[in-house]
């Protein structure tokens, strides 16, 4: 299975999605998976991420951009969405299912990465779920 696909698959079947904000370091690291161009996408023009807490509304409008921007980004942009993705704060009310997000996002890449299907299906179902919760849909196609 493509690179592509199982990103895709994972935010299909899920957001945070994977896929928002800052671009901060890249604190995981997932054999398998090729490190980041030298120039990234544009993130989501929201500047309230990171370090302050959002409106659970607004959370949820950074959540869509980042995922529609990293479903249509190149598979060398995995990493850096990833990082993205834990950049963004959730409101406190948002937090316990944005964590549900992701660690389903994060076990969907190590799944696509082992080609795991079952494993793959699993975390997508995990992560639509949380993403449902999150008033996110860009991340659940």
């Amino acid at each position: 299975m493509s690179k592509f696909r199982t990103r895709h698959l994972a935010l299909v079947l899920s957001v945070a999605a994977v896929a928002a904000a800052g671009c901060g370091s890249s604190s995981s690291s997932k054999s398998g998976v090729k490190s980041p161009a030298a120039s990234t996408p544009a993130t989501p023009s929201t500047s309230s991420t990171g370090t302050t807490a959002t409106s659970p509304a607004a959370f949820s409008a950074q959540l869509n951009t980042l995922c529609k921007q990293f479903l249509a980004a190149p598979d060398s942009q995995t990493p850096a969405y990833v990082a993205k993705f834990k950049a963004l704060t959730p409101s406190a009310e948002q937090k316990a299912d944005y964590e549900k997000f992701l660690t389903s996002l994060d076990a969907a890449i190590t799944a696509g990465n082992a080609s795991s299907q079952a494993d793959l299906k699993k975390a997508g179902e995990a992560n639509t779920a949380a993403a449902k919760a999150l008033n996110a849909p860009e991340c659940t196609k």
